[in-house]
């Protein structure tokens, strides 16, 4: 493996120059006689070997994106976190439509049940409190005696 000290030295004098080792993305530092364990990320350049028109088209793409202001990659982002929120949904979420329902009532019962969602058990609360309303509202008017006034009914005269 080659090392730092067997590496050329830059006639420029210290600054950043393309990596002695040979990786194209980097770039050391020499600080005039000797360099440095001081590296950078740099973008490859057009006139790179590795990048005239023959790199991945992931590397093209994530090159583009990079140049985007930073509101439109978090626009882009919130975009693509819809888009698989909504495609997972549609492979392991239920499904309201009426014709899967009918299959599935037809479908012969299982021997595990379902737990219900949390609409399903605030309507059968719902319903369960609307029953109650309804007996109350029946026990109260079966014991009313209408042929009393209403006055002396609330006043507790006789």
């Amino acid at each position: 493996m080659p090392s730092l000290s067997d590496q050329q030295v830059p006639e420029g004098g210290a600054g950043w120059y393309p990596d002695p080792l040979g990786d194209l993305y980097k770039q050391r530092y020499f600080d005039g006689r000797l360099w440095t364990l001081k590296i950078r990320s740099i973008h490859a350049a057009a006139s790179s070997p590795r990048n005239d028109r023959r790199g991945s088209l992931w590397t093209r793409f994530t090159a583009e994106i990079g140049k985007w202001p930073m509101p439109v990659k978090i626009i882009a982002g919130i975009f693509v976190a819809i888009f698989v929120i909504s495609a997972i949904n549609r492979i392991f979420g239920s499904s309201n439509d009426s014709s899967s329902q009918s299959q599935v009532s037809n479908a012969p019962a299982k021997s595990h049940r379902v737990p219900p969602t949390a609409l399903e058990r605030k309507e059968a609360a719902f319903a369960a409190q609307q029953k109650q309303a309804v007996e109350f509202k029946e026990s109260v008017a079966d014991s009313i005696d209408y042929d009393e006034s209403p006055l002396i009914r609330c006043t507790g005269q006789t």
